[in-house]
């Protein structure tokens, strides 16, 4: 639960991915951020395929995740994490069964095979950055580095902003959002660290106390408040 930006997308043509990776280099340099590259490296998919990925990641803000551009043979992004994730997931589905818990509003429970649920495609090609740590200019910045190169480079960027800053550029709107979770992650460490942890509990007792909590709280959580605290 914090303010993230997913996106994807692919290049005009795979040629320009070296191009990018140069700039954002220089860019890197001129700014102060930290760079990692991603050297070229062929890499196995869910489906057996195999994907040559090279790119690199941008430390943007030390309290933001790695910004990352990492592109297969065809100019497309690509999530490394996921990606490089997948061999020990199919291990793992080789050893047992994989299922997913899902617990709707009203507290009821149904198991679904993993999968069934995930979509590997769209995990595969979505990148994530976690913005909410590093604070709205930290947020905003990225969507502005996005922009950019969404029009020279990308022949479609696909931009899903938590905080809805990327689609309207209102500036108290993500403070408002940045603060909302904020305060909403800040209770819930009060509820978890003012539990008895030698109590012994069901997870579902434990699932009951937390709507609970959370019914209390949800009426105390801040409205929007124009600043960068």
């Amino acid at each position: 639960m914090s303010v993230t930006l997913h996106y994807k997308g692919c290049l005009k043509s795979a040629k320009l991915v070296q191009p990018l990776l140069d700039e954002l280099t220089d860019l890197a340099s001129e700014a102060g951020w930290k760079l990692r590259r991603i050297e070229p490296n062929a890499l196995e998919d869910h489906g057996g395929s195999v994907l040559h990925v090279q790119g690199l990641t941008l430390s943007v803000h030390e309290k933001m995740d790695p910004v990352t551009f990492v592109f297969d043979e065809s100019g497309c992004l690509v999530n490394l994490l996921f990606l490089s994730s997948l061999s020990i997931y199919d291990q793992q589905r080789q050893e047992q069964t994989a299922e997913v818990v899902l617990i709707d509003e009203a507290g009821n429970v149904t198991r679904q095979d993993a999968d069934d649920f995930m979509d590997f495609d769209l995990m595969l090609r979505t990148v994530f950055c976690k913005t909410q740590f590093a604070g709205p200019q930290a947020h905003i910045v990225l969507c502005h580095l996005l922009r950019y190169l969404g029009k020279k480079y990308f022949r479609n960027l696909e931009v899903i902003d938590e905080a809805e800053y990327w689609e309207t550029g209102e500036v108290g709107k993500l403070i408002e959002r940045m603060n909302i979770i904020k305060a909403a992650l800040d209770h819930l460490t009060d509820f978890f660290e003012g539990r008895d942890v030698s109590k012994s509990e069901s997870p579902d007792e434990l699932l009951t106390d937390l709507r609970k909590f959370l019914a209390q709280i949800r009426g105390s959580l801040p409205h929007a408040r124009h600043d960068f605290d």
